[in-house]
C-alpha cells in the first residue's frame, strides 16, 4: 500500500541500497535515529563500521576520534636508532626508568638453593646494566629473576658434581687406608692435613676450595689428591714422629702410658701430633683444648 506522498515505499523503491540498510535497522527509536545516521553514508564499508561502532551520529565520531588522538599524544614513541643521547635519555625517563641506578631495588626470586651465595657487587654491577640499557624497574625485577634463578641452577649442577667426586673420592681412600674411624685413616689425614699446613696454609686451601678439590667443609673430592697430599706429609714429615711421643714410641695419653708432662710439651710444640695421639688413646682432642 502507497502512501499519498509516496514516503516510505518511494524512496525505498528509489534507493534500494538505502532501503536495505533501513530495513535490517529497524524502523523506529533508536533505531530509526541509527538507520537515518548510516543511511547518509555513501561507503558501504563506512557504513558497516558505524553499525559496528553504534555511533548513531556524527557527534559521536568525532568524540571518538578525540579519544583515540588523546591515547596518541600520550604514547611514549622510541626516537630513532641514530638520535642524540639525549632523546633516547628522555624516551627512557618518560618509559619509567629511575634517575639512576640506586632507584632499583631487586627482591630474591623463589626456589634457589638454600646455600646459593648472592654477591652483593653482583647486585650492583646489574643495577648499572639495567639503567644503562633504559630498562623501568619491572623489565629490571623480571631480567634480575631469570638471570638470579640461571645461577642457581648452575650452581646446584656444581654441587651435584661435586657431591659425587667427593663420595667416589671417600670410598677409595677408605679401601686405601681404612675405616673411617681406624688409625691408620685418622693418622693418613692428619698427615694430608699437615702437609696442606706447611707447604701453603690458607691460601693453599682457599685455592684446592677454589678449584673445586676441597669443599668448605674440608672433604676432599679427588682421592689421587688427598693420596698424595698424604704421603708428602709423611715423608717431609716423618721426623716429627707423629705415631709416637718419643723414642721408645710411648703415647703420654694411653691410659698404662700417661705422663702429663710429655703431654704437655707435645700439645705446645706440635698441636697436630698431639691430636693423632690423643685420638689412639680413645680420647677427643676438644678435651684437651684442641680443635677436633
Amino acid at each position: 500500500m502507497t502512501e499519498p506522498n509516496g514516503s516510505a515505499t518511494s524512496v525505498q523503491a528509489g534507493n534500494p541500497e538505502v532501503g536495505s540498510s533501513a530495513v535490517r535497522t529497524g524502523g523506529s527509536g533508536d533505531g530509526e535515529a541509527l538507520s537515518a545516521w548510516v543511511t547518509g553514508l555513501r561507503s558501504e564499508d563506512n557504513r558497516t563500521k558505524a553499525q559496528a561502532k553504534g555511533w548513531r551520529t556524527p557527534d559521536d565520531v568525532v568524540a571518538s576520534y578525540s579519544n583515540l588522538e588523546s591515547q596518541l599524544g600520550r604514547a611514549v614513541v622510541p626516537p630513532r636508532a641514530d638520535d642524540a643521547p639525549e632523546k633516547w635519555d628522555a624516551f627512557y625517563r618518560a618509559a619509567g626508568r629511575p634517575d639512576d641506578p640506586g632507584g632499583y631495588e631487586f627482591t630474591m626470586p623463589e626456589g634457589l638453593p638454600e646455600d646459593f651465595a648472592y654477591a652483593e657487587d653482583l647486585a650492583s654491577s646489574f643495577r648499572q646494566w639495567a639503567h644503562g640499557s633504559g630498562l623501568n624497574p619491572s623489565q629490571a625485577q623480571a631480567l634480575h629473576d631469570r638471570f638470579v634463578q640461571h645461577q642457581g641452577e648452575q650452581y646446584q649442577a656444581y654441587a651435584r658434581v661435586r657431591d659425587r667426586s667427593a663420595g667416589e673420592a671417600h670410598d677409595r681412600l677408605v679401601d686405601e687406608w681404612g675405616d673411617t674411624d681406624s688409625d691408620g685413616y685418622r693418622r693418613k689425614v692428619e698427615f694430608a692435613n699437615r702437609a696442606i699446613r706447611n707447604l701453603g696454609g690458607d691460601p693453599l686451601r682457599h685455592a684446592l676450595q677454589m678449584g673445586g678439590l676441597l669443599t668448605e667443609e674440608g672433604a676432599v673430592t679427588n682421592a689421587a689428591l688427598a693420596l698424595a697430599l698424604a704421603k708428602a706429609g709423611e715423608a717431609l714429615y716423618a721426623e716429627d714422629t707423629l705415631a709416637g711421643s718419643g723414642p721408645d714410641g710411648a703415647n703420654p695419653w694411653a691410659t698404662d702410658q700417661e705422663n702429663l708432662g710429655h703431654q704437655g710439651q707435645i700439645l705446645r710444640q706440635d698441636p697436630e701430633r698431639a691430636r693423632v695421639l690423643i685420638r689412639a688413646a680413645g680420647l677427643e682432642p676438644a678435651s684437651f683444648g684442641l680443635a677436633g
